[in-house]
């Protein structure tokens, strides 16, 4: 395969991806009313636990200065809490609350109950095969 080849696939890839992604969540924004990037926060500080703001603006690839209008809806509705260091006022730390974790254990739930159909209709050996094959793509793509 040369680049051109590649990069055509990626872009498949990309596309294949967002639209499954977002009707994999659709559901869960909806009922929650959460934007999408709303739901990949609070999903992330569920699997992270408490990070700071940069950790989280790395993690969701969202600049460090649109965090704060991520963030506050989510801490307005009593979901997530953010905390100045006490070593380092400059530095803010996220975490949810109980009702956070609560809304994102339902989020999962709801992807578990939509997900795990498809997965046991495949052998082992299939998502084995899946996740070697994305675990490759990542360090590829880690070099770019």
């Amino acid at each position: 395969m040369d680049a051109r080849e590649f990069a055509g696939m990626m872009l498949d890839l990309e596309r294949i991806s967002r639209a499954s992604v977002e009707s994999l969540f659709f559901r869960s924004c909806a009922q929650y009313e959460l934007s999408m990037n709303e739901l990949r926060l609070l999903l992330e500080l569920h699997k992270a636990g408490r990070c700071t703001v940069g950790e989280m603006s790395d993690a969701l690839g969202i600049l460090r200065g649109n965090m704060a209008g991520l963030a506050k809806p989510l801490e307005r509705r009593g979901w997530i809490r953010r905390r100045r260091s006490l070593e380092d006022e400059r530095v803010v730390f996220l975490e949810l609350t109980e009702a956070g974790e609560a809304k994102a254990e339902g989020i999962l739930s709801q992807v578990q109950e939509r997900f795990a159909p498809i997965l046991q209709n495949e052998p082992p050996e299939t998502a084995e095969a899946i996740l070697a094959g994305l675990k490759s793509l990542y360090a590829l793509l880690a070099q770019i």
